[in-house]
C-alpha cells in the first residue's frame, strides 16, 4: 500500500500547508509527523475553540504524572466540518513549581486544564493504534506506529451524533511499567474498563466521554447543520466530477470558475468565530477571525496561514485563556 502523495491543486496545497497528507491506500487525511501543530502544543482552549470552527467532537483528556512531569493523552472523535475522524494526542509539561504555580494536582478543580502542554520528543513517542467504528462498522484504522498525534479523517462522511462513533484504542511502548500504570490509573479513574496489554501497553474503548465537554458544544445544532450542507455539496461535486476517492488533488474548484463546493467552502470559512471565554482571548481570536474572513475570499492558502500564525504566535494567550476556565 503506497502512501506517497504530493499536492498539486490549490486545495491539496492548502491541505499540505495545514500540516496534513492524503493517504491513497486508506483514502483518508492524516497529519504529517512534524506539522506546525507540533510546535504549537496543546491547551484546553483549543478544545473550547473547536465548535466555533465547525468541529463537533468528543474530547477525553487523561492527565497522569510520571518522572516529575505531567503527561496528557487525549482522545478526540467526531465531525470535523467536511470529515468524520478521530485522534490520539500525547503531550507533556514540567511539574516544577518554579515554572508552574499549580504543581499540586490535588488542589486543581480540573487537573491540567490551566496548563500549556508541549509535544514530546521523538524518543518519547508511544506506539499508538486505533480503530474508529460508526454504528459498529469500521470507518478508519490507524497504526500501530510510533507517534505523538495519530489521527485520520474521511472526507465526505457526515456523522450527525458523535455517540454513533466508538474508538478502540491501544497504546503500547511506554518506557516503563510505572508510566503505563500511571496512565492506566488515569483511565480507570474516569471509569473506563481498561486492560493492560503486555508489560507496557493498555487497551480500552472510547464511546461516551466521561469528561464534561466544552461549553461551546452548545453550538452543535447550528454547526452540524452547516457541516451537513458542506458534506452534501462536496459529495455533489464528487459526483459531478466523477471521482470516487477523496484525493484533494481531484478538487479543482478553486483553480476554475466558482462552483458549488467553492461557495460552500467559503461560507464555512466565514463562520469561523472566536472563543467566548474571557476578554483576553476574545480580542485575540476576533482579530484572527477577522484576518481569516478578510483573506478567504481572495486567497484560501493565505487564510490557512493566518490560522497557523494565530496559534503559533499567540499560543501563550491561549494558555492564559485556559486558566479562565470554560
Amino acid at each position: 500500500m503506497s502512501e506517497h502523495w504530493a499536492p498539486v491543486t490549490t486545495v491539496a496545497r492548502a491541505v499540505y500547508d495545514c500540516g496534513f497528507n492524503y493517504v491513497p491506500g486508506l483514502d483518508i487525511i492524516k497529519a504529517r509527523m512534524n506539522p506546525w501543530q507540533r510546535e504549537t502544543g496543546y491547551c484546553w482552549a483549543y478544545d473550547m475553540a473547536a465548535a466555533h470552527m465547525s468541529m463537533i467532537i468528543d474530547c477525553e483528556p487523561f492527565y497522569f504524572v510520571h518522572g516529575d512531569r505531567l503527561w496528557l493523552i487525549e482522545l478526540w472523535k467526531g465531525q470535523y466540518g467536511l470529515e468524520t475522524g478521530a485522534e490520539i494526542g500525547l503531550y507533556v509539561d514540567n511539574l516544577s513549581p518554579a515554572i508552574r504555580d499549580d504543581h499540586n494536582l490535588l488542589f486543581l478543580p480540573v487537573p491540567g486544564r490551566n496548563r500549556f502542554f508541549s509535544a514530546p520528543k521523538d524518543s518519547e513517542r508511544l506506539i499508538m493504534h486505533f480503530r474508529l467504528y460508526r454504528d459498529g462498522e469500521l470507518l478508519i484504522e490507524r497504526g500501530p506506529e510510533p507517534h505523538w498525534w495519530l489521527n485520520g479523517w474521511r472526507w465526505g462522511v457526515f456523522t450527525d451524533n458523535t455517540f454513533r462513533l466508538r474508538m478502540d484504542v491501544q497504546i503500547t511502548g511506554f518506557p516503563s511499567g510505572l508510566m503505563r500504570d500511571s496512565f492506566l490509573a488515569a483511565v480507570a479513574l474516569k471509569q473506563y474498563f481498561a486492560l493492560p496489554l503486555g508489560k507496557t501497553g493498555i487497551q480500552f474503548k472510547f464511546h461516551i466521554p466521561r469528561t464534561p465537554q466544552p461549553a461551546s458544544r452548545a453550538l452543535a445544532p447550528v454547526a452540524q447543520q452547516n457541516n451537513k450542507h458542506l458534506v452534501d455539496a462536496y459529495n455533489a461535486y464528487k459526483r459531478w466530477k466523477g471521482f470516487t476517492d477523496n484525493d484533494p488533488n481531484n478538487i479543482t474548484a478553486l483553480d476554475e470558475p466558482a462552483t458549488m463546493i467553492q461557495t460552500a467552502a467559503l461560507a464555512m470559512a466565514a463562520r469561523i468565530r472566536s472563543v467566548p471565554a474571557g476578554a483576553r482571548v476574545l480580542d485575540a481570536a476576533s482579530a484572527a477571525a477577522a484576518k481569516v474572513n478578510a483573506a478567504m475570499p481572495h486567497d484560501v492558502v493565505t487564510a490557512y496561514h493566518d490560522i497557523h500564525n494565530f496559534f503559533q504566535k499567540n499560543r501563550r494567550k491561549w494558555h492564559h485563556t485556559s486558566r479562565l476556565g470554560d
